[in-house]
């Protein structure tokens, strides 16, 4: 860059002021004259060099094809690894999550019969979309990592997971509330997820199936957040000190405390997600439900309605689903993205 930059002065300032003298009157002077051929000799000088100064080296080409090529891994082992711990995470945590769903509907902080029974309820929209939607987040998160590599790790990691979230729960909203329904409302346990789908949208709209779409990606950005962070560190601080043998296990325990120190810090916002989502009947004596509050107001209303200690309810099983999914997400997406060829978690 300096080179051709160089160059093109140089050519500047060696023609411009002869064109300038070209321009004036015929009388201009036989010495001035031949100054002005002398100095044209330059041009088939200057403009090859400043040519070749702007065609791109073959270190450069490289660098940019080996960029992408990078990216492009990244995003397809991000594919496989986010669809492996999705599906391990549906299908080995749904009951947790029903018990945990159940504890936070408004007026079910005690634990009954009822929540413990039919544990699989909802699970298929969650497979069925869930884990398209885990693979589409990690492919971009990885890939957008890579795009973004030279700059601050902190802003990095918020950048993809910002950007990464977006079209996640964009895919992921009508089918959690789906799931979310099924859960809490007994009279939808044998109504699948298309049949509940339909009557959501014939009664609410097709915009009802985003209700708590807002709620979802404003609790799952600090989660993913805190989690990341708290992962990225342990790793760096642990797993230097440790031998590579059996390195997924332990990637995985460091996933297990970081997924539960995430979810203790933002268990009011899940709370708050899952009273959005929560259907209100006509007899319901709560104004805490339903899709019609923002979230300050939901979180105030909860306060106010039910005290400060509602907004910690289902506490107990979202650490124990976080100890479970921490390690399950971590163990199988650093095994599978590394059977795909990608590099071990980059944007961790």
């Amino acid at each position: 860059k300096k080179m051709e930059r160089f160059v093109l002065f140089l050519s500047f300032v060696l023609l411009t002021p002869q064109s300038v003298l070209t321009l004036k009157s015929s009388s201009t002077s036989f010495s001035s004259v031949t100054k002005n051929r002398r100095a044209a000799l330059w041009f088939p000088i200057a403009a090859p060099l400043a040519a070749a100064a702007a065609v791109p080296t073959e270190k450069e080409t490289n660098f940019v094809s080996n960029r992408q090529q990078t990216t492009q891994s990244e995003f397809i082992s991000g594919l496989a690894g986010g669809a492996a711990q999705r599906l391990s995470k549906d299908i080995v945590l749904h009951p947790i999550d029903t018990v945990k769903t159940r504890l936070q509907r408004a007026g079910s902080r005690r634990l009954t019969r009822r929540i413990f029974a039919d544990p699989f309820d909802g699970i298929l929209a969650p497979l069925l979309i869930g884990v398209p939607a885990g693979a589409l987040f990690f492919g971009v998160k990885d890939a957008t990592a890579v795009l973004c590599k030279g700059f601050n790790e902190d802003l990095v990691e918020f950048t993809t997971v910002a950007v990464a979230n977006g079209p996640y729960w964009f895919i992921r909203s009508p089918t959690e509330l789906i799931k979310v329904r099924q859960q809490l409302d007994g009279t939808t346990i044998n109504m699948t997820g298309i049949t509940l789908a339909k009557d959501i949208i014939q009664k609410e709209g097709l915009s009802g199936l985003y209700v708590g779409a807002i709620e979802s990606y404003a609790y799952a950005l600090p989660t993913d957040l805190v989690k990341f962070y708290v992962y990225r560190k342990l790793k760096k601080s642990s797993l230097p000190l440790t031998s590579t043998k059996n390195l997924v296990a332990k990637k995985a325990i460091l996933g297990s405390i970081a997924s539960a120190s995430a979810q203790l810090v933002t268990t009011p916002l899940d709370v708050v997600r899952t009273r959005a989502m929560e259907k209100r009947t006509p007899q319901s004596t709560t104004t805490t439900t339903g899709g019609d509050l923002s979230i300050p107001e939901r979180t105030l209303a909860i306060i106010r309605e039910e005290g400060v200690g509602a907004l910690w309810s289902g506490i107990s099983p979202r650490l124990l689903r976080a100890l479970v999914s921490g390690g399950l997400q971590f163990g199988s997406y650093e095994f599978t993205k590394k059977a795909f060829g990608g590099p071990s978690t980059a944007a961790l």
